[in-house]
């Protein structure tokens, strides 16, 4: 994770590399996203926003842990991250943690209604 006092920050190379890895992922090259999104990261403080969308191909990657570890950097950043929450949520439906998404799918619906989430939330409050 980005570990710089924000002396070097280098946001228009952030910046470049996560349209770059927004490419990617809209076209479904998850792997080639995770590492650009890593780029970004590396280069410059990272938004909440970031973190998720990196959270997001890793999810579609099968890598839940780290996830799970990126998804709790984003809402460190910003508590009120639905989508952040939506993708932790969709983790620990997919590791069997039913509990935990079950809060984190019902805090997204607080923050935003998300059909998606709903849907996840239902799946996860059946088991």
């Amino acid at each position: 994770m980005y570990e710089g006092d924000g002396s070097s920050n280098d946001f228009d190379a952030a910046t470049e590399t996560e349209i770059a890895a927004s490419d990617l992922k809209s076209s479904g090259s998850y792997k080639t996203a995770v590492e650009k999104y890593t780029e970004a990261i590396l280069a410059a403080k990272p938004s909440a926003l970031l973190l998720a969308n990196r959270a997001h191909c890793l999810f579609k990657l099968s890598k839940h842990v780290a996830a799970i570890r990126d998804c709790d950097a984003a809402l460190e950043a910003n508590p009120d991250s639905a989508k952040a929450l939506r993708i932790r949520g969709e983790c620990h439906v997919a590791t069997g943690n039913n509990e935990k998404a079950r809060k984190d799918l019902s805090d997204v619906q607080s923050i935003d209604f998300d059909s998606q989430a709903a849907q996840m939330l239902k799946k996860a409050t059946e088991k």
